[in-house]
């Protein structure tokens, strides 16, 4: 039984490393290609609900930033922010402190009330295609 447990414990420690290298590779790629920028280029201020739309940019930045790069500091959905009290997502949106739980909930239900999920998928499936492009391209 022991060697059962030390196993499970031993694919659950990969599994994080695995998670949080990919997380790491997902900031330096989205810093390195501008896709903060486009995502919040995306967000459908104008057919929005009023708050979305007379929020500033710098905010809706730092939100979506905030959504984006959960996983940097392993956490897996923004209600786990309930009980969040690092400094990462704090200095990787550039707020003295992060987000709690319920703007980013307020934020992601307003974008989805103005159809911004659908413009972040288009967002990012071109952004994904941009990389695979520019990949394929070094490669030979």
């Amino acid at each position: 039984m022991g060697g059962e447990s030390a196993a499970k414990k031993a694919l659950r420690l990969a599994s994080h490393w695995r998670d949080s290298a990919g997380s790491l590779l997902l900031l330096a790629a989205a810093t390195e290609t501008q896709l903060l920028e486009q995502l919040v280029a995306a967000l459908p201020t104008a057919d929005g609900p009023q708050r979305l739309a007379q929020s500033r940019a710098a905010s809706r930045r730092r939100l979506v930033s905030t959504l984006l790069f959960l996983g940097v500091v392993g956490l897996s959905r923004p209600w786990v922010l309930r009980s969040y009290s690092g400094d990462g997502l704090a200095l990787l949106s550039g707020r003295p402190r992060a987000y709690g739980y319920e703007h980013p909930e307020r934020f992601l239900a307003q974008v989805a009330q103005a159809g911004g999920d659908q413009a972040w998928l288009i967002t990012v499936a071109q952004w994904s295609q941009q990389l695979w492009a520019a990949s394929q391209e070094s490669v030979y």
